[in-house]
């Protein structure tokens, strides 16, 4: 299965709709699961669940804008859009990152191996320096936003989720 991320909604021909117009494929997603392949064909593409994305991941685990995936200095970036169940890269989840070739990526449950040429998307160096914007490196509190939160057990008391004792 072939799917082709970037649709053609402008009238006037950009780069980016000459380079798909042309054949051009910017880098691959390929589904460590299927084999399918996913086509990136835009310098910028939105993955998710809603059609309105250049990706359309079609599975309830995946958000309906889930991530973000562009190229800077001729290598993938991506960002995590506030999905609910995460963006990974190599297995460590992450919010803003740099993807290399070859390099897994996670969304949601569903793995994809990252095939793309930086020197073909330009790159004229190492990639661009990025700090790990990653769960590990960020405030608590940022963290606690980003948890699913446990659903209160009406058998503790006082509901609470951790079952600690109820204070007299």
């Amino acid at each position: 299965m072939f799917q082709q991320a970037g649709r053609l909604h402008h009238k006037s021909l950009s780069q980016e709709q000459e380079a798909w117009s042309m054949g051009h494929i910017l880098g691959v997603l390929i589904s460590k699961t299927t084999g399918d392949r996913y086509e990136l064909v835009k310098t910028s593409c939105r993955v998710g669940r809603r059609d309105s994305c250049d990706v359309v991941l079609p599975f309830a685990n995946v958000s309906g804008r889930h991530c973000l995936l562009w190229i800077e200095k001729g290598y993938w970036m991506v960002e995590d859009l506030n999905s609910t169940n995460g963006t990974r890269v190599n297995g460590e989840r992450v919010l803003e990152e740099l993807i290399l070739p070859g390099d897994v990526l996670g969304i949601a449950k569903h793995e994809f191996e990252v095939q793309y040429s930086p020197e073909e998307l330009g790159a004229d160096g190492p990639p661009p320096l990025k700090s790990r914007s990653t769960l590990s490196d960020m405030p608590l509190i940022d963290k606690a936003q980003m948890m699913p939160r446990k659903t209160p057990d009406p058998e503790k008391p006082n509901g609470d989720a951790e079952g600690t004792p109820a204070s007299p």
